[in-house]
Formats: structure tokens, sequence, C-alpha cells
């Protein structure tokens, strides 16, 4: 939520001339465009934004008034606390509610190409008029405020009572996660163990006929005593 507002704002009686001037275009606005978009939804906010910037100018010209006699300037004095309060009031409303829902609306009218030059207008004229009632600025400090609590959640999240936390070098810097590898160890079997792993494949026998033994020359037949003889192939 915005901060709120805790006296009226001073303004000068050039930015009193220029809350003046923004109100009369919007009241031309009003008288020009009205019959075409009456019926629209973006219609009320902006009707509720001209009301509430005449009845401001009003009261900053109450308060900007000079009585001539005695009578007048006691009356008055009573009348600007009622009249600062009210304006105080008023502005706290905008700010909480009114100007977000003002600069949604105008946005979406500026969305749409049809009529998007009227919202730039209507832009335009509430970014003024916050500018001169010090809207703008209190937003300003609510995102900063917003920014360093940000700032600060984000920091708590790698620092813990004082201390470093892990995966942090001493400059900040992202270390990373140390993650463990597993290392394949192969143990030698011993000589009287038996071996349980699957047995290697047989070859294939391959008799005379077949085709490997007809391209040798001659076949190698196994006697007695380990002796080999060669036999020349038919």
């Amino acid at each position: 939520m915005a901060t709120t507002l805790k006296s009226t704002p001073e303004i000068s009686k050039e930015d009193l001339g220029k809350l003046g001037h923004l109100s009369s275009l919007l009241h031309l606005f009003n008288h020009r465009n009205k019959n075409q978009h009456r019926r629209s939804v973006w219609w009320r906010h902006f009707s509720l934004f001209r009301r509430h910037l005449e009845q401001t100018v009003s009261d900053y010209q109450t308060l900007d008034e000079t009585p001539t006699t005695h009578l007048e300037r006691t009356r008055k004095r009573t009348k600007d606390e009622i009249t600062r309060t009210r304006i105080s009031q008023r502005l706290n409303l905008w700010q909480e509610v009114l100007v977000p829902k003002w600069h949604h609306a105008f946005s979406q009218l500026v969305a749409d190409s049809r009529f998007a030059v009227l919202g730039v207008v209507l832009l335009a004229a509430l970014s003024q008029t916050c500018q001169i009632l010090g809207i703008t600025e209190a937003f300003e400090d609510l995102g900063q405020a917003e920014a360093e609590k940000a700032i600060e959640k984000f920091g708590q999240e790698y620092w813990v009572d004082g201390f470093q936390a892990a995966g942090r070098g001493s400059d900040g810097e992202d270390l990373g996660v140390v993650v463990a590898r597993e290392e394949e160890v192969n143990e030698a079997a011993s000589p009287g163990e038996v071996s349980e792993k699957t047995p290697p494949a047989v070859k294939p026998n391959r008799g005379v006929g077949s085709e490997s033994s007809l391209k040798r020359t001659g076949a190698a037949e196994k006697l007695p005593g380990g002796v080999k003889k060669k036999t020349r192939g038919r």
C-alpha cells in the first residue's frame, strides 16, 4: 500500500495555473467526446478524474484567496483547516485507489488503435497532475522501499546469522554444489575362486563340407600324444 500523505502538498501559483489549464482541457474533452464514448468502460474513469481535478483546483483557489477584513480572515482561517483536510483525504484516495485504476483504464484506451490518441492525452494529463500534486514522488518512494526489501530478502537467502552460506566464495561468487563421483573398482579374482560370470559363447562347429574348409588347402588332424598331422584336402 502506498504511503499516506501526512499534510496537504503546497503548490505554487504557477502549478495552480497548470492544474487549472488541465481542468479546462478535460472539460473541453468531455464536451467533445461525451456523446460518442459515454457508454464506454473508460469513460466513467475519465469523468471521475475530471470531477476530482475540478474540486481540487477549486479548493486550492480557495486557499489562495486573500481576505480584506479582519472578520473574513478569521473565518478563512477556520475554513482553510477544513479545506486542507479535504484535499489531503482526496489525494490519499487518489494515491491508494484511484490513480492505479485511472492509469489502467487509460492504458487500455491507448492499446485500442482506434482511440489511441485519446488515451495518450488522458495519460499525459494524469501524469502531469500527479507530478504537481506530489503523487508521483510518493510512488517513487514506495518503489524504492519495495526494491530495498527485495534486495534484503535476496541477501538473506545466501547469508544466515552473519555466516556465509555454503556454495559461496569469499567475494560472493557462486562456487556451485559439491557432487560425489562414484568410481568403479575392479577387484582381481583369487586363483581358487570360481568365476560366476557367463561362460564364453562356443564357436559353431564347421564341418568338412563347409565353405571355410573348402577354401583351405589342408586340415590339421590331431594324433595321440599331442602330435598334429596335416592332411591334404580332398
